[in-house]
């Protein structure tokens, strides 16, 4: 009995051994397999973010003109590839990224708070742009003192508000379509925006949390930090358009934003950059990426589109 009982403690621990050695292959071969997946998700990753990265920096810092905007971020991303490749030809892997495509495009900005939001000849109502395919990262900051009471006015009802002169921003499409933001304050002094589409719509009226100035982010959809989803007008767009300001001498403060459209579409309107405000600076709007990973066992090759978000 003896005998038997320790062949049977022996057989167990031999089936065992044997089962956690099946789970330990198995568990490789789903590593070996994800492995690369997993790394090639992490180098698109990396690659993007320095992409994005650079262009804000050559954005910012760069921007004399196209040449030097294209040639810095080239020559940024090109020492980040090199540096990339010298690190993976250490565990037997082979990377390639080359920028595939540019988007030429000029940021628009007035920086001078206590300024309207005029032209640069002092027009109110006037074209911020024309014939854009997109814009990003278009957030202004009202002066609230500048901007017209609608406390007591029918913020449902976009005529009552032209008529009563209430700041206000509007894309209209190629195709005719508008969508328009008035900016208005309310009794309190909060800073309030009653938002239409097509046709005179009332899509919705957003109010910042507390009074004071406040950011009106057409791109993030907010007002004042809350959320207010109806202004992110270019979501619905897929034409051509023009977003002009109608009643620019009714509000006041900051704005910026990048189109895609070149810098020599802005004359009229905006100052050269250090020439007085509104101005325009020349801007890379976004770059493609063509991406290349290689092991001894994977073939990746894909195109990566980077618009930063500022």
């Amino acid at each position: 009995m003896l005998v038997a009982a320790l062949a049977m403690a022996v057989l167990f621990v031999s089936l065992a051994l044997l089962l956690n050695t099946v789970i330990y292959t198995g568990n490789l071969a789903t590593r070996s397999v994800g492995g690369d997946s997993d790394v090639i998700a992490e180098y698109r990753t990396a690659a993007t973010d320095a992409a994005d990265e650079s262009l804000r920096r050559v954005n910012a810092h760069n921007n004399s003109d196209y040449a030097e905007l294209e040639t810095t971020f080239g020559a940024a991303m090109r020492d980040w590839d090199a540096a990339t490749s010298r690190h993976r030809a250490v565990t037997s892997s082979a990377t390639e990224l080359r920028v595939a495509a540019r988007t030429r495009g000029t940021r628009l900005r007035q920086d001078d708070f206590d300024r309207e939001f005029l032209n640069e000849t002092g027009a109110g109502n006037w074209s911020v742009a024309e014939g854009a395919g997109a814009y990003r990262d278009f957030s202004m900051t009202v002066n609230r003192s500048a901007l017209t009471d609608v406390s007591g006015t029918d913020l449902t009802d976009a005529s009552v508000l032209d008529a009563a002169s209430v700041f206000h921003v509007t894309l209209e499409t190629d195709a005719g379509e508008e969508y328009t933001a008035f900016v208005g304050r309310d009794g309190s002094s909060n800073v309030v925006v009653s938002v239409f589409g097509p046709s005179g719509t009332h899509r919705a009226t957003c109010t910042a949390a507390s009074g004071g100035d406040a950011t009106v982010d057409f791109s993030d959809g907010t007002v004042g930090g809350a959320d207010c989803e109806a202004l992110t007008f270019e979501d619905g767009v897929r034409d051509t358009f023009t977003l002009r300001y109608g009643d620019g001498d009714a509000a006041g403060g900051t704005y910026s934003l990048v189109t895609d459209t070149p810098y020599g579409e802005y004359g009229e309107d905006f100052a050269n950059d250090g020439g007085g405000s509104p101005y325009r600076t020349h801007a890379l709007y976004g770059v493609e990426l063509e991406l290349v990973y290689r092991t001894s066992s994977t073939q990746y090759a894909s195109r990566a589109a980077v618009i930063p978000n500022a």
